[in-house]
């Protein structure tokens, strides 16, 4: 008998709420007729089915209790297509009602439906809805926002988010009385940022996703009608602007004055006064007297007149007492040459992905003296072509790619684990200027692949052969190049993988894909083509090799659930 079966069942439940679901059973699962109890009683399971595979999603469906999931996770992403209907088939719609916390991701109109028809207004404390992008509220849309609104309003809902415009959500029932503490949604206009300020008189914390607030007439016009501000928001993060305009930020910003957390990122230009450490401290001293933290990012489009001489200036008018003794906020501005760009980062970074430029492309100035890492970052774009290069010069690879991600040296990037990777026979010779990255961490992989199919091209399967070896984690790939044939992919990618998404032109490279990756869960298939016989023939070939699989395709796609057994 372990020592874990002695333990009282409630001390056993303290540890379960310190692990995952996979590890509970892991761990447990068939050690004992008192085990098996336990973890059949067990009432604050937190399931995760992203990236699962077929079999261990029907696993786990057999062996925990709907009524004992606290907390669950579901998803119609390229890994689990399929899922959210196949989940709703096997259940029992009313046994939803103990969830207090539920995500359905990439899901259908009727199917959102179902979920909100049974979820419980008592217990349910975060909702998180990302809809299809082909969603619209059409054959349900009445009934869709009744229940949303009771909800938001009439229940104990504290966060929220949503991925579709608000507009789609003037017909709901506002009222004063909402309980929401955190939401995360779209935002297309200044008047729906003033709607949710308005009716959500709780809210600390907005999270604006995709945000078209570059109307100034708009504002101006909805300003007027905005009270003077809203004193309970403390925290705002504006992600993906279009356009940062000073002068529309400055409205913006003016109507929330208590915020203490502030995070912007978005496009711009240099005239516009965004990329100007003097303006944000005139306005941040006049209007956000409170803010303690100020995280930005922001990049201009490719622009002929940008030069080296504007990085120095934008650095200087960051460089003030202010910003480095007061409020001790650092920046970072970058001058990307051969794409003639400015990007301005304040440090630490607030982004998780970031494009990697090689040194000789980059002129950078910081306020900060020392060295930090960019800890925040996780998807590192690598581009390694030929096409980087200023001049655009060829050159052969006469380092070795293994010099590029020497382990021994320091990486800047320490929480990187999914790497975009774009690479050709003709790389530049000056790889060794790149940063060291942790391969050992990297469990997704992008590539982007060219080379000439009638010239030797063994040069780069040998280079990512050698790279691959470096990264066992890899669970995950997505070929982004059509003209990589199967036969290729399969001699350079390793045959665990779990996901892979590729781009095909006929049926035959399919099964070779099938066949050659044993260890599969999930693959997508795009079509180079309008190609709509390709899906029907591959799950026809899938049945009669009696795999048990889930799909969605398209004409130019098919996407593939496995069972990897």
């Amino acid at each position: 008998m372990s020592k874990f079966e002695q333990f009282p069942a409630e001390v056993f439940y303290l540890i379960l709420d310190y692990l995952k679901t996979w590890e509970i059973f892991y761990y447990f699962y068939n050690q004992s007729q008192r085990m098996s109890m336990l973890l059949l009683n067990y009432s604050r399971y937190r399931i995760d089915f992203r990236s699962i595979s077929r079999d261990n999603f029907d696993f786990f469906l057999e062996k925990i209790r709907l009524t004992n999931i606290i907390s669950l996770i579901l998803s119609n992403d390229n890994q689990t297509p399929g899922q959210i209907p196949l989940f709703l088939s096997l259940i029992n719609s009313s046994d939803l009602f103990r969830l207090h916390y539920l995500s359905v991701l990439h899901i259908e109109e009727h199917h959102l439906l179902e979920f909100l028809r049974h979820l419980s207004r008592k217990d349910l404390k975060a909702l998180t809805i990302h809809c299809q992008p082909s969603f619209r509220f059409r054959n349900h849309g009445v009934e869709l926002l009744c229940l949303l609104s009771s909800l938001i309003f009439q229940s104990e809902l504290r966060y929220l988010y949503f991925n579709f415009w608000v507009f789609e959500m003037k017909s709901l029932t506002w009222s004063i009385q909402s309980t929401l503490h955190s939401l995360r949604t779209d935002l297309s206009s200044f008047s729906e940022y003033c709607r949710i300020l308005n009716y959500f008189v709780n809210l600390k914390t907005l999270n604006l996703n995709k945000c078209s607030i570059f109307d100034i007439e708009n504002i101006y016009f909805s300003y007027k009608f905005m009270p003077p501000c809203h004193l309970q928001l403390k925290s705002l993060s504006i992600d993906k602007i279009c356009y940062v305009k000073m002068e529309t930020l400055s409205l913006f910003l003016s109507v929330t004055p208590s915020i203490k957390y502030l995070k912007i990122i978005g496009c711009g230009s240099l005239e516009n006064q965004a990329f100007d450490g003097n303006q944000w401290k005139d306005f941040i001293e006049g209007k956000l007297r409170s803010l303690d933290k100020f995280q930005f990012y922001f990049q201009t489009q490719r622009n002929p007149q940008v030069a080296v001489e504007n990085v120095s200036s934008i650095i200087n008018s960051f460089s003030d007492s202010f910003w480095t003794k007061s409020k001790q906020w650092f920046v970072t501005c970058d001058f990307i040459r051969n794409l003639r760009q400015i990007r301005l980062y304040s440090i630490p970074i607030c982004r998780t992905d970031f494009d990697l430029i090689p040194q000789r492309n980059l002129f950078s100035r910081s306020t900060l003296t020392s060295t930090t890492t960019m800890e925040p970052i996780q998807k590192l774009q690598v581009n390694l072509s030929s096409g980087m290069t200023e001049e655009n010069s060829i050159h052969k690879i006469s380092l070795p790619i293994r010099d590029l991600f020497d382990s021994s040296s320091p990486s800047i990037f320490p929480q990187v684990d999914e790497l975009h990777f774009e690479f050709d026979d003709q790389s530049p010779m000056n790889l060794h200027e790149l940063i060291a990255i942790d391969l050992s961490r990297i469990v997704k992989v992008s590539l982007n692949i060219y080379f000439d199919q009638d010239s030797h091209h063994q040069v780069v399967i040998d280079a990512l052969n050698d790279v691959f070896q470096r990264m066992p984690n890899v669970h995950t790939v997505y070929n982004m190049n059509r003209t990589v044939n199967a036969k290729i992919l399969c001699s350079i990618i390793p045959s665990h993988i779990q996901h892979l998404q590729t781009k095909v032109k006929e049926i035959h490279q399919m099964k070779i894909i099938l066949q050659h990756f044993q260890c599969l869960s999930s693959v997508e298939f795009d079509f180079l083509a309008r190609s709509p016989h390709f899906p029907k023939t591959i799950i026809k070939w899938l049945k009669k090799k009696q795999i048990l699989f889930e799909f969605y395709c398209t004409q130019y796609s098919l996407q593939l659930w496995l069972d990897n057994n």
